[in-house]
């Protein structure tokens, strides 16, 4: 199955596109970003964009379908408690990845850095 773009119009459109990659994901593929969500977690998908205004928790562009990840801030935590609102976070793509890895982001502004770091030190990278 190839997917360039899933287009997410209403919650049953998210709830459809969740159901297909889920299935993909029992069949051993994996996907990046917030595809490990399942079905029943839509509401608390839309909790925390609500709780963070629908902005990015790092950098606070305003987040659309195609440019938003639910980050686990500790993956660690057991399987009860992984997906509370509490362990997650929304991010922009971009950022998103910066957490997940050693790369220098590209803003100055140490607020910015300091919230990169935090979820990254959380991650142990």
């Amino acid at each position: 199955m190839k997917v360039n773009k899933l287009v997410v119009k209403s919650e049953q459109d998210l709830r459809n596109c969740l159901d297909l990659l889920y299935q993909e994901a029992k069949k051993g593929k994996h996907f990046y970003g917030m595809l490990e969500l399942l079905q029943n977690d839509v509401v608390i998908l839309e909790a925390i964009r609500y709780r963070e205004k629908g902005k990015c928790k790092i950098c606070a562009v305003y987040l659309s379908p195609g440019n938003f990840h639910c980050h686990h801030i500790d993956p660690s935590k057991p399987l009860s408690e992984i997906n509370k609102t509490v362990n997650l976070v929304s991010l922009c793509n971009q950022c998103h990845r910066l957490v997940h890895s050693n790369q220098e982001p590209p803003f100055t502004e140490r607020k910015m850095i300091d919230k990169l770091t935090e979820y990254r030190n959380k991650l142990k990278i």
